[in-house]
Order: structure tokens, then C-alpha cells, then sequence
């Protein structure tokens, strides 16, 4: 194989730049040169890491923020059992857990349990429904006793932890010349700190980051990709997690009426604890999209207390008479991310996905959640798309 260096970008943001087209002056205080360079630690990023470790490929992770998982997150005190503040369910057969291990035993020691929920009321605005005999569950699971930061964390990241450098922004990937030249910043006072030079780059970022153009491309996009890119749709919103005293709310109760121009908008509450085995009763609560509206800009508080006066409504006051303690991840305005998951992708799935994933100049790749046709939007399929990049990389490379 020739000599590779190859640049994966994953999940960040450049906050506080107003305008994604003025970008600092970055004065060169190194010039790194690695075989490999992995920029952003998410889900895509670190599965790309661990793809190129088993081919004994020299490379560095890049990561934005102070830590690695991007919306792979975990909370530890809320309840007695961890809590995903990010991606939460498998979306599919748990063998993909091996896959992604790479360990065909994975599931004994792995505990994963069906999500098939027998409860679903709908709350009018005025009576609660019982629409549990609608429930069509799919082959849905989660984890029983973990997380998928802590699956992660346990089963792809020791492979790659020591190479991952931390707290790097990257604003521009600029292709005219033989080698990729990679402008970054730094990732919390934003002041110029180093450039990287690459043979080719795996752009693995939130959708949204692409969309607003906070990283520049010189030369920049075609006008057909970045049509293509505007056809996917990542939504803004919450997760919220509160505990109460008692367990006076169903196992899903849904809120907001079913809306074909907004297919995967949502204003869900669910029993978070589900399956867990939990002495505790935990209601999750997902706000997706326009549903999510009302509390993007709301402090913590408000958005808890909004979040009780609603459910008293429903519940005659048990809420606010139980309500003991929460956590709130806003996911909209989290630097680096921006958004929950892709929800929606224009009816032309296939044509939009390829017309993204095309290399530029066969030296620019791209990977993420949202690039994958079978389960967009979830943690397996952004393991996917970073198999299928760097299979990209390798072909091109040898």
C-alpha cells in the first residue's frame, strides 16, 4: 500500500464564528505528518480508528472537545443504572454488537433485552387514549445493565485511546495541492494552533456541520453535493431524564399527533427504566424536532419546570408531588454536534446517500450515522459508513 495519511474528521463545531466563510489567520506553529490522521471521536470516528488499528496502519485521533463519544454519552448518578444521554437503543439484531467488537462472543457478557413495550397512550390535549393495541414493535433492543459510551468505551476505545489527541477544531481542508492541508484551531479559546497534512481525509461530522458550512472546502463543494447534503435532515433537540418517588406514568406516552411533514418529530415520555431491573422510577423524555421547539433556549430549570406543569396536567399533579431530581442534555447546543440524529431523508434515499458519499478528488471521503442506508441516523449505521469509507480509502490506495 502506498504511503497513507489519512484524515477523519468527526464530530465539532466551531463555536461563537457567526460567519463559517471568515476564518482566523492560522499561523503555523507545527507541521504534523502522520501515515493516519483521525479527526473527531464519535461513534463513526472511533470505529474508523479501530478499522485502521487491525490493519496496523500509523495513525492519530483529532477530537475537537475534551473527550471522545460524540453523542455517545452516559450518565452514572441520575439512577442505579447508567443512563444513555445520547444514543440509547441498538435499532437492530444485537449481533451487530459483534460486529462492531469484533468479538463473536460478544453478547455473554454483553446483557441486551427486547424493547417491546405493551403500553402506548396518547394524551389529546384534553383525555389520555389507549392506543396499546396499535403497538407494531420492531426488533428493537437496549442494553440491560450498560450503555453504548460504555460499549464503546470497553470494546473499541482501548484499541485506539492512545492515540487520540484532544481539543483540536478543524476549519479548513484545502485539496488544490498533492497533499491535504488541514487548518485547525483550538477547540475551547479558538486561538490559531496547528496545520496536519494528509494524502486524503474521511470527513465524518454531524450533517449540521456540513450544512452550515463551518468547515471550508478549497476548493469548495459542488453545487450537486451540497444539494445532496440539504436533502438530510438532522433535527434539533433534548433528552431529559427526571426520577420520581412513584411510577405513575405509562410505559410510552406521546404527546404530540402524528404529522406526515414531519414524520420523525416527536414529544415522547418513556419508562427509561424498562427492563433495567431498577429500584428506581425514571422517565425519560425525547424532544425531537418542532416538538422541541419551545425548550431549545430555555435554561434547566425552565425546561424542568414547563416539563411538570405538562405532565401534572395529564397526571392530576402527581409530577410535581413526586418529582425528585433530573439531568438535561441539550444536544442542539452542544458544541461540536448540533443536533440530535438524522430523522429525515428526502424519498430518493439511495441517490441522495451516494451522491454524499462520493470522493472528491478521490483523496476526500465522508462517513457518519446519517450516511448509512439501512438504519440512518443510529450507531450501527455509523459504524457502517466508517467500514465502508476506509475500504474506500484502502481501494484507492493500493
Amino acid at each position: 500500500m502506498k504511503y497513507l495519511l489519512v484524515l477523519i474528521l468527526g464530530a465539532f463545531f466551531i463555536t461563537g464564528c457567526s460567519n463559517p466563510e471568515v476564518l482566523p489567520d492560522i499561523e503555523i506553529s507545527s507541521k504534523d505528518t502522520y501515515q493516519v490522521l483521525i479527526v473527531g471521536a464519535g461513534a463513526a470516528g472511533l470505529s474508523a480508528a479501530a478499522e485502521l488499528e487491525k490493519e496496523g496502519i500509523d495513525y492519530r485521533v483529532i477530537e475537537a472537545r475534551k473527550k471522545y463519544g460524540g453523542r455517545l454519552s452516559a450518565n452514572y448518578e441520575l439512577a442505579d443504572f447508567p443512563i444513555d444521554l445520547g444514543a440509547e437503543w441498538i435499532h437492530e439484531d444485537p449481533s451487530i454488537l459483534a460486529e462492531i467488537s469484533g468479538d463473536p462472543n460478544i453478547l455473554d457478557a454483553v446483557e441486551v433485552i427486547p424493547y417491546d413495550i405493551q403500553q402506548m397512550l396518547f394524551w389529546n390535549g384534553e383525555r389520555l387514549e389507549d392506543h396499546s393495541d396499535e403497538i407494531e414493535n420492531p426488533p428493537e433492543h437496549k442494553f440491560k445493565n450498560t450503555t453504548w459510551f460504555d460499549f464503546y468505551d470497553n470494546y473499541v476505545v482501548p484499541s485506539v485511546k492512545d492515540n487520540i489527541i484532544y481539543n483540536r477544531a478543524v476549519s479548513e481542508i484545502d485539496y488544490t495541492n498533492d497533499q491535504v492541508i488541514i487548518k485547525t484551531i483550538n477547540g475551547t479559546d479558538y486561538a490559531p494552533t496547528e496545520i496536519y497534512q494528509a494524502d486524503a481525509v474521511i470527513v465524518a461530522v454531524p450533517i449540521t456541520i456540513l450544512q452550515q458550512n463551518y468547515i471550508r472546502f478549497v476548493p469548495d463543494l459542488s453545487a450537486k453535493k451540497k444539494t445532496a447534503l440539504n436533502q438530510i435532515k438532522m433535527s434539533a433537540g433534548l433528552k431529559i431524564f427526571m426520577t420520581f418517588s412513584e411510577h405513575f406514568y405509562p410505559e410510552v406516552l406521546i404527546l404530540n399527533e402524528y404529522d406526515e411533514d414531519f414524520p420523525y418529530d416527536e414529544k415522547t415520555f418513556y419508562d427509561a427504566a424498562f427492563g433495567k431491573e431498577s429500584e428506581n422510577h425514571v422517565m425519560g423524555v425525547l424532544l425531537v424536532g418542532e416538538p422541541a421547539t419551545p425548550y431549545l433556549n430555555l435554561d434547566e430549570k425552565s425546561v424542568i419546570e414547563l416539563l411538570l406543569t405538562e405532565l401534572d396536567e395529564i397526571f392530576e399533579g402527581k409530577a410535581s408531588a413526586t418529582y425528585e431530581d433530573h439531568i438535561v442534555q441539550n444536544w442542539s447546543s452542544e458544541p461540536y454536534i448540533l443536533g440530535t440524529y438524522t430523522t429525515d431523508i428526502d424519498e430518493k434515499l439511495d441517490q441522495t446517500l451516494r451522491k454524499v458519499k462520493q470522493p472528491i478528488d478521490d483523496r476526500i471521503f465522508f462517513a457518519g450515522g446519517a450516511l448509512d442506508s439501512e438504519e440512518p441516523g443510529t450507531v450501527p449505521g455509523a459504524y457502517r459508513s466508517a467500514v465502508e469509507a476506509v475500504d474506500l480509502v484502502f481501494k484507492m490506495f493500493k
